[in-house]
């Protein structure tokens, strides 16, 4: 059988608000767990209350676009640079609401340069991302010296994965502001997406040398180093970003992986643990302690975790394969099976499954479906032939001639 494991890579923007009470704000129940996009490019400060009443401020926000914690009357919490507090409701509008709302203010001013760069980031909340650069090169077409919708623009091609455009405006975005922390984060992210981790972690070196104190940039520096596969030093940053951000969900889950890579499976898996005690809601931080459990040899506690992950993301090929393994090593051969057939049902390119659903067929003495399945897995790019060779799983077809022709017509 085959394993893999993926590390989530994060990434950072930018952003701004203001003060009065606008009662329209505070109808349509709850935004607890939703998303919403500021409305202007005012400051806009958050706050808490203290044990003594006193009101404390936090700052100001970085971001356009934001998860709302928690609401109260007048007032919505919210998390920025892992700091949380409290900015007023009226000031944000949610993202289902916004192209509309942004469109009302376009038509009433079509010169509204932020009304164009905040709408382009209601259409990347939707994935809508040849909407979202329409409006942010709009709004640099109106305002050419602001940065942001530069940076903006730069994140909607690199999603588009056009990397080369993106850094083009981050570095655009970069001349007009040295200084912010963002537009190096966001341009290291898209020399990693171009497997530049040398220029990614120069980027995030300017970026922490400008604020030793974000912790997305530790995370995103980690991550790089990880994929360097220089273990530790990933798992330092990651450490560090968890110090900045003892919330951070993705942060557990990174250096959770970074232990995994280093056969420490009792730290990753305490990793995991906490990433899903801070966000419950997220598959590929179960799958992943599903696979470290596998790999202790924990087949039923790793097929709860791939059940849970499935669960939360029933469109995730992967974990149906990795589940499949799982009910494999426990010789349950009929439900593996049915788990990699879903998984190439899912994803017909998917070599692992197919490779995967050999072996049981192999093991079950089926060898003509064991030899149809391993043929695919060939025709799709498996080649770890030194796996194939020490694969016990396999024994049972190694002399078969049919076996023997697929490994002349592919191992070459």
């Amino acid at each position: 059988m085959s394993r893999r494991t993926k590390v989530v890579l994060t990434c950072a923007v930018v952003c701004l608000l203001t003060l009065h009470v606008d009662l329209s704000a505070l109808e349509g129940g709850s935004w607890v767990g939703k998303k919403v996009i500021r409305k202007t490019s005012d400051d806009v400060r958050i706050s808490y209350t203290d044990e003594h009443d006193r009101q404390v401020d936090l700052g100001t926000l970085k971001r356009v676009d934001y998860a709302v914690l928690k609401d109260q009357g007048a007032w919505v919490m919210v998390r920025d640079r892992g700091v949380e507090g409290w900015a007023l409701k009226e000031k944000f509008v949610l993202v289902e609401d916004a192209p509309a709302y942004f469109t009302q203010r376009i038509r009433n001013d079509p010169g509204d340069a932020v009304a164009w760069f905040h709408r382009g980031y209601a259409w990347i909340e939707k994935d809508e991302w040849d909407s979202a650069i329409r409006d942010f090169t709009e709004a640099i077409r109106l305002d050419p010296k602001v940065p942001q919708p530069y940076n903006a623009r730069g994140s909607a091609y690199k999603n588009k994965k056009d990397y080369d455009r993106a850094i083009t405006d981050y570095n655009e975005a970069i001349r007009l502001d040295p200084k912010d922390v963002a537009n190096y984060n966001n341009r290291g992210n898209a020399y990693h997406r171009k497997k530049d981790y040398d220029r990614a972690i120069a980027d995030y070196n300017e970026a922490l040398r400008l604020d030793p104190k974000d912790a997305s940039v530790y995370s995103n520096r980690g991550t790089a180093y990880h994929y360097k596969k220089d273990y530790d030093r990933a798992i330092a940053d990651y450490t560090e970003g968890i110090r900045l951000d003892p919330k951070d969900a993705i942060g557990y889950k990174n250096r959770g992986t970074s232990y995994h890579h280093k056969y420490d499976y009792d730290r990753a898996i305490a990793d995991y643990t906490e990433g899903i005690r801070l966000d419950p809601k997220h598959a590929e931080t179960y799958k992943n302690r599903g696979m470290a459990f596998e790999n202790k040899k924990e087949h039923d506690r790793a097929i709860a975790d791939y059940t849970e992950a499935i669960r939360l993301d029933p469109k995730d090929a992967k974990a149906y394969n990795y589940r499949g393994i799982a009910y494999a090593n426990k010789k349950d051969y009929d439900r593996a099976i049915a788990d990699f057939n879903e998984a190439i049902r899912l994803d017909p390119k998917l070599a692992d499954a197919f490779y995967n659903n050999g072996c049981c067929y192999a093991l079950l003495g089926k060898k003509g479906l064991a030899i149809e399945n391993l043929e695919k897995s060939l025709e799709l790019g498996y080649r770890d032939f030194k796996h194939m060779e020490k694969d016990s799983d396999l024994d049972s077809i190694r002399d078969d001639s049919r076996y023997k022709k697929l490994l002349e017509k592919y191992a070459k």
